[in-house]
């Protein structure tokens, strides 16, 4: 996945946290609500300005899946 998100951005990726589930649904539907949570600071496609990973981070916490 990092290899995908790299070749569409000019800055080098660095992974500063990641949350593994047991179920790809499981992922998709976070990703899809994190989406959904953080849209007004959506700059492109999987690109997000303006948040932290504490923000992130409390959006995951407080939906258990």
């Amino acid at each position: 996945r990092i290899k995908q998100l790299q070749t569409g951005s000019p800055e080098e990726i660095t992974v500063v946290n990641y949350f593994e589930y047991e179920l790809p649904k499981q992922a998709f539907k976070i990703e899809k609500i994190l989406h959904k949570k953080f849209k007004k600071y959506q700059t492109k496609g999987e690109w997000f300005k303006g948040i932290s990973t504490k923000d992130i981070e409390k959006v995951i916490f407080s939906n258990k899946i």
